[in-house]
């Protein structure tokens, strides 16, 4: 996973816009104050990520999951 990481990062040349967290809940309140379409992906480092829809959209394609 961490080798699609990189390769989806270098595509877009920065980790800008990666949000992690520690805890779902406060991925969760996170994602309520966003003012973009935004997921949490469950990351590969064991934190919460909120990402952009699209960024979201190409992790998943690539195996990473959606938190519910």
């Amino acid at each position: 996973m961490r080798e699609i990481m990189k390769e989806i990062r270098s595509e877009h040349s920065t980790t800008e816009g990666i949000y992690k967290f520690t805890s779902l809940p406060n991925a969760k309140n996170f994602l309520d104050r966003a003012t973009k379409p935004m997921v949490i992906i469950l990351g590969d480092d064991m934190r919460f990520w909120v990402v952009a829809l699209g960024l979201g959209e190409q992790l998943m394609k690539s195996g990473y999951e959606a938190a519910e």
